[in-house]
């Protein structure tokens, strides 16, 4: 052989020997993975670098055919059709396949391939050469999740300032519909014919309201009362609610640890939140089952099995609500917390991402856990809250009192605006209204008597209510405010002066006696 060195092939078999030798030398030094199939599929050549990667030495191999050792179950079938191209001469060619190493370990292999020809032309060896990029398809993929998630979380945002504008105006008609329904129905004698159908319109209106506070609920731009919660008060007085809801062939059963801390969080969306796990649990035992409630203290460190994302170590009150039911699959899973997907008949698909913005707007995290045919479980984390709770107070019955002071309503909504007039004169007060911020300002400064409260939306066009609030706080620092919205856009900050507000839609009694209340204190 004209291209081996001198005294390396001094009869033909030690030329054949050095050769074998020379190229296994060469073979062994690359990084690259090398190895050579007969035209059958068995192993001939295994390089270093295929060792290092499978485990395997070139004696185990040697012979076999690959997919038999070290092609996945699911991907043989197409191993062999690839090789079958390759055997019959379709060059070039480039493919990806995954590996299983001798410890069970899965490497994803880009591959080249060539052959060798005998001396018709005919391939007698194919010989593919490989790199591991499992590393990098794990990082592209990784990469691929992340995009996903902020185009999802750009989609949340965008749905959400949607429902969170809808909700607003909404909710000010509701005010109209459910105030006027009341005070027509206060208006009318009780054996009236027209009052069944007044009180079917308030209801009408009240059940609208709870539509608009799971829109608020999910945009996370609803007004919160936010306050020390014990956590187990809530769940023990919703109890008979939930008992009667599920229905009596599921068992509800309470592990509540005793005692437990408080959070920070508005009741009325913990009760929110409760019911919508419990209505999403019923609907999956369609046959009965068990419905379990749990709380308890943890306190999560980086050695916490399972802590959410985003969460920072410290005290948490968990809330985990399971149930027996038929579970769901990973793509439902994925999808479960978008808003109106839904996988029932006739559901609004606002239940679980009510239950997320909930969790989100209280700086909480919530985990899912489940598998087809074996229940779910949904598993929430709140901060905890070093004090106690307050006992909640006892509604106060009897008549409203009414007053003599000026009040300022602002708000850009006619109707309301009427509304708020037509509850509040009959009582005594003085009602200066008008329709945005610019005209509150220049009516508070032409007046020689004393406005007393300035009650106005936080929403509106040009100047909001926290802006208006300040100005006129300014010219008269003792001045009382109460701001009224369902939809905030993150302009009221919670604690201080500005904790005085009231939920829309208004009720009429509630109106009053924040008026009376905020008057007086």
């Amino acid at each position: 052989m004209e291209n081996i060195p001198a005294g390396k092939g001094d009869t033909p078999e030690r030329t054949l020997e050095w050769e074998r030798d020379f190229i296994s030398a060469v073979l062994d030094t690359v990084d690259a993975l090398v190895l050579v199939l007969d035209k059958t599929g068995r192993i001939v050549r295994f390089n270093r670098s295929c060792e290092k990667a499978t485990g395997y030495s070139f004696a185990e191999v040697k012979g076999k055919f690959v997919w038999d050792i070290l092609i996945p179950p699911e991907e043989v079938e197409r191993v062999k059709s690839v090789f079958a191209r390759l055997s019959a001469g379709l060059f070039p060619s480039s493919h990806e396949n995954y590996w299983i190493a001798k410890n069970g370990r899965r490497i994803l292999i880009a591959w080249s391939n060539t052959a060798l020809l005998d001396a018709e032309g005919n391939v007698e060896y194919v010989v593919p050469t490989g790199i591991d990029v499992t590393g990098q398809r794990r990082i592209e993929q990784e990469k691929e999740t992340l995009r996903a998630e902020l185009v999802r979380s750009q989609k949340l945002e965008s749905v959400g300032r949607l429902a969170g504008g809808i909700a607003h105006d909404f909710n000010n008609l509701l005010s109209a519909i459910i105030g006027y329904s009341e005070i027509l129905l206060d208006s009318l004698p009780a054996e009236s014919k027209m009052a069944p159908a007044l009180r079917t319109i308030r209801l009408a209106g009240e059940k609208a309201a709870v539509l608009t506070r799971q829109l608020l609920a999910f945009s996370r731009k609803q007004v919160l009362e936010m306050k020390p919660v014990n956590i187990n008060h809530v769940i023990e007085d919703m109890f008979k609610m939930l008992r009667r809801m599920i229905g009596e062939d599921i068992i509800l059963a309470l592990h509540t640890e005793r005692p437990v801390r408080s959070i920070i969080a508005d009741r009325g969306q913990i009760e929110q939140i409760l019911l919508n796990l419990a209505v999403n649990a019923r609907d999956a035992m369609l046959y009965g089952g068990e419905l379990t409630i749990e709380t308890a203290d943890a306190k999560l460190d980086q050695g916490y099995a399972g802590v959410p994302p985003g969460l920072t170590p410290g005290k948490y009150v968990v809330l985990t609500v399971s149930d027996t039911g038929e579970g769901m699959r990973q793509d439902v899973v994925e999808r479960i917390f978008e808003p109106y997907y839904t996988t029932k008949a006739g559901g609004s698909g606002l239940g679980l991402s009510t239950v997320y913005g909930i969790v989100k707007q209280h700086e909480g995290a919530i985990t899912v856990s489940t598998r087809e045919g074996n229940g779910t479980v949904f598993t929430i984390y709140f901060p905890a809250y070093e004090g106690t709770a307050e006992e909640e107070p006892a509604e106060e019955t009897g008549e409203v009192k009414g007053g003599s002071e000026t009040i300022l309503v602002v708000d850009d909504e006619a109707a309301l605006r009427k509304l708020v007039v037509d509850a509040l004169e009959p009582l005594g007060y003085r009602i200066l209204a008008v329709s945005c911020g610019e005209e509150a300002v220049q009516l508070f400064q032409a007046q020689r008597d004393k406005v007393d409260l300035l009650l106005t939306d936080v929403v509106m066009p040009g100047m909001n209510g926290r802006a208006l609030a300040e100005s006129l706080r300014r010219a008269d620092s003792s001045l009382k405010v109460i701001f009224m919205s369902g939809y905030a856009d993150n302009l009221l900050q919670p604690g201080g002066r500005e904790a005085e507000f009231l939920q829309k839609p208004l009720s009429l009694r509630t109106l009053a006696k924040k008026v009376r209340e905020t008057l007086d204190r």
